[in-house]
């Protein structure tokens, strides 16, 4: 297993592979983090990624990380409302970096034939969401008690641009007990999929682990992480 750091575009990141060209020619998937974590946070996923073939890659979210900034720490001394805008003003310019920071991993041969996917956990899931409303080179997805919908009405809010998940193949996983994350934003997401999409069955699937919160059971942790393993294996 190698690791190497890189920093590209001001973003901090890891990347995980075995065999680097036949693992950029199998694909590159890049990993978002949960608030407050890291992108070494989710190594182990990375490591279960790499050893499947994949390039993974983990990435510093904006104000985390080696990108840290005091803020950060006062988020839960903000209102509810101020904590939720700061929150989501992370998801949003963390997403809109994504763009440029794949046409550079391109240029630098760490993205072969635009082969790119994306997987995310929490503030992660938010973030994999908002950057498939933005970009369409996104091959295919896995997000784990993430949302496309926002708390805030905002705009910007991914479940606003459903025309942006024509082709794209996504799992998404969610916790029944999730008391942070609404569940019931991504039932009603994916009910709208099946609605817009006559080929929902064929790239569209959503999970709930009954018995889990937001923090997830190891059990369904676990099983998660094999879900999304064989999300990528069977559409990447």
């Amino acid at each position: 297993m190698i690791k190497e750091n890189y920093k590209i575009n001001n973003i901090p990141l890891i990347t995980c592979y075995n065999k680097k060209e036949e693992a950029i020619s199998k694909g590159t998937i890049i990993f978002f983090h949960g608030l407050f974590g890291s992108k070494e946070s989710n190594v182990s996923e990375l490591e279960t990624l790499a050893n499947e073939g994949y390039f993974a890659i983990g990435i510093d979210n904006l104000n985390h990380g080696e990108r840290k900034e005091e803020s950060l720490d006062k988020i839960n001394e903000l209102s509810k409302m101020d904590g939720e805008l700061y929150f989501l003003e992370m998801v949003i310019n963390t997403a809109k970096e994504i763009p440029k920071l794949i046409d550079e991993l391109i240029n630098r041969g760490l993205i072969k034939d635009e082969k790119v996917s994306l997987a995310g956990v929490s503030m992660g899931g938010y973030i994999t969401y908002s950057v498939i409303s933005i970009d369409s080179r996104i091959k295919t997805a896995v997000t784990i008690v993430g949302s496309p919908q926002y708390k805030v009405d905002l705009e910007s809010s991914p479940h606003n641009f459903i025309s942006k998940f024509d082709t794209i193949k996504i799992l998404s996983i969610n916790a029944s007990l999730d008391d942070i994350v609404p569940t019931e934003y991504m039932r009603v997401f994916h009910e709208k999929l099946k609605k817009t999409y006559p080929d929902y069955e064929d790239r569209f699937k959503y999970i709930e682990f009954e018995n889990s919160g937001h923090m997830m059971e190891k059990v369904d942790w676990d099983q998660s992480i094999k879900l999304m393993v064989e999300w990528f294996s069977k559409f990447f």
